[in-house]
């Protein structure tokens, strides 16, 4: 039996973000070149056991955690943070 990666809850957050538009998804990293890749369809799909690419064997088990729980549907500088932009980065 495979370990469980994410939660239920977490995938639906996940898979949610993935297909917001708010920030760019993660996508297959698997450097293929085939039509679905390059067309940008190699966006994630989070399941029980991590990230997986519909269209190749690529997977990932780790997502940021303001992407698990929702946090992503906050105003960017809540999830950022405030910084004092007089200084630089």
């Amino acid at each position: 039996m495979s370990d469980i990666i994410f939660t239920d809850e977490q995938i639906k957050s996940l898979n949610e973000y993935q297909h917001a538009g708010k920030f760019h998804p993660f996508t297959c990293g698997g450097n293929r070149t085939d039509e679905h890749h390059l067309d940008g369809e190699g966006i994630l799909v989070a399941t029980t056991e991590g990230w997986k690419c519909p269209y190749c064997s690529y997977t990932q088990d780790w997502a940021h955690p303001f992407m698990m729980n929702n946090s992503w549907k906050k105003p960017i500088n809540d999830i950022l943070g405030k910084f004092d932009n007089t200084k630089g980065l």
